[in-house]
C-alpha cells in the first residue's frame, strides 16, 4: 500500500531564536490531494477551542450573504454550534462531546469551501485563479515595506510584533499551537512567518537596490 502523497502541504522548521518547532504548511495556489486534506483537518483540530471558536465566527460573516442554499445550511449549523459552545471563549478546557462539536463545526466549513470555491472553478474548468499582476504587493508586504522604510535596520522579531499589534485592515496576527500566521479576510489569504520573513528579507533588498 503506498502512503499517500501531498501536494499543498509540507512541514516546515520555526524557529523563535531560542526553540525550534515543526509547523504546518499549506501552499494554497497548489490543488489539494486528499492527504492535503486531511492534514488540514488535522490543523484545524490542533488549536485551542477559544481561538478555533473566533475563527470560525469570522469565516463564516464572510459567506452570511453568499446565495447558495446549501452553503446557508452549513452555516447556520454552525453558527448553531458556536451559540452552543459560547461558555468556550472563556479558555475554559472542553469536554469531549465539546470537542466533537466543534470538530463537526470545522469539517462543515470545509464543505462550505468546497461549495464556495473548488466546485464553480471544477465546473468552469479552471484550475487556479489569475495571479496578482508583477510588481503587485498584498497589504502584509505594503505593511513590511511602510515600517522598514522607516527602520531599515528593523530585525524579524520586531517587525513580526509590530505587525501583529496593528495588522493590515481586515487582517488577524495569530501566535498559537498552529504557529505564527496572520489570517486575512478569506481562508485562502494566510501569510504564515516563515513567509512574511521572506518577504522581509526581499523588502530589505529592494531597499538596497533603490
Amino acid at each position: 500500500m503506498t502512503k499517500p502523497k501531498h501536494n499543498a502541504y509540507r512541514p516546515e522548521q520555526v524557529t523563535d531564536g531560542i526553540v525550534t518547532w515543526t509547523r504546518k504548511h499549506f501552499d494554497m495556489t497548489k490543488p489539494f490531494t486528499p492527504a492535503d486534506q486531511a492534514e488540514m483537518v488535522k490543523m484545524l483540530m490542533a488549536g485551542a477551542p477559544a481561538a478555533r471558536l473566533e475563527s470560525l465566527a469570522r469565516r463564516i460573516e464572510a459567506v452570511a450573504d453568499h446565495p447558495d442554499t446549501t452553503i446557508q445550511m452549513h452555516v447556520a449549523s454552525i453558527r448553531e454550534s458556536l451559540d452552543a459552545l459560547s461558555s468556550l471563549r472563556s479558555g475554559r478546557t472542553a469536554t469531549r462531546d465539546e470537542m466533537d462539536r466543534l470538530n463537526q463545526a470545522d469539517q462543515q466549513w470545509i464543505k462550505v469551501l468546497i461549495l464556495r470555491d473548488a466546485i464553480p472553478l471544477a465546473r468552469r474548468g479552471a484550475k487556479f485563479s489569475p495571479g496578482r499582476d508583477k510588481g503587485a504587493g498584498g497589504p502584509v508586504r505594503r505593511a513590511i515595506k511602510a515600517l522598514l522604510t522607516k527602520a531599515p535596520g528593523m530585525k524579524n522579531a520586531e517587525l513580526w510584533e509590530r505587525v501583529k499589534a496593528r495588522p493590515p485592515r481586515g487582517w488577524t496576527a495569530y501566535d498559537n499551537r498552529v504557529g505564527r500566521y496572520i489570517e486575512g479576510p478569506t481562508p485562502a489569504q494566510v501569510t504564515s512567518y516563515s513567509r512574511f520573513c521572506n518577504i522581509a528579507a526581499e523588502e530589505r533588498k529592494a531597499l538596497r537596490g533603490s
